[in-house]
């Protein structure tokens, strides 16, 4: 479709142009006012999810949780797609932490500037979507112009640009498609070790048929336009 060819030819554009120097550049002038929204709106949706991971943490130390408590981690456990939970089974509670967790500003960042076209592209002008995410009802989106004849499908829209973000940062924490990267996230927080975007970005294969080609794009957007040390709170 006519958004993954354009995000094809920014891959190519970002590798070709990182490759040639493996030389910093500064954000353009006309992006920088885009990506100092996104990453606010990025923020702000990490800071949600840390409450609800705080919270989540909070209940694991009780010794008797309430009716509350139980309704509460029923309906946290729903929306992070994990079937079932039973509080009395200390493997429910890692598999539930290993999903409500944050994403870190910098892959979010350049998943969206590579998707959106720095948020030019028509998905994000007409539907919010800065991270070309797909819905397969009739109505749920935009119709893409170049359609696949495989499955149908439409490129989701969104009232606001952060609904499209908090949908961006569960989809990475539920979907199977994901495990690793929540995996490998896990085990950099018990080794309390840094949870980098360069590092998470090594398990986004199956974000774009382009495979490890794609893994090395996102990887040279970070390390180009030094998204890992942008004045962001990641928490």
């Amino acid at each position: 479709m006519a958004q993954r060819y354009l995000s094809r030819l920014l891959l190519l554009l970002t590798m070709t142009l990182y490759g040639m120097d493996n030389i910093a550049k500064p954000i353009p002038i006309q992006h920088q006012a885009f990506v100092a929204q996104l990453d606010l709106l990025i923020t702000e949706a990490n800071h949600d999810i840390q409450r609800e991971r705080t919270k989540l943490l909070r209940c694991q130390q009780k010794r008797h949780l309430s009716h509350s408590d139980n309704k509460y981690l029923k309906t946290l456990a729903t929306q992070y797609r994990l079937s079932a939970f039973d509080p009395s089974k200390d493997d429910d509670w890692t598999k539930l932490l290993k999903r409500v967790d944050t994403i870190p500003n910098s892959l979010a960042l350049a998943q969206a500037i590579n998707e959106s076209a720095w948020g030019t592209s028509r998905f994000a002008q007409q539907g919010h979507n800065l991270y070309g995410t797909w819905c397969y009802r009739k109505g749920c989106g935009i119709v893409p112009l170049h359609a696949s004849n495989q499955r149908y499908f439409e490129v989701k829209a969104y009232p606001q640009f952060k609904d499209s973000v908090e949908d961006y940062l569960l989809n990475l924490n539920s979907h199977s498609q994901y495990k690793a990267l929540r995996e490998t996230r896990y085990q950099l927080h018990q080794e309390k070790r840094l949870i980098s975007g360069q590092v998470l970005a090594g398990h986004l294969a199956s974000y774009s048929a382009m495979g490890q080609q794609y893994i090395d794009a996102i990887r040279s957007l970070i390390a180009m336009y030094q998204l890992e040390v942008l004045p962001q709170t990641n928490t």
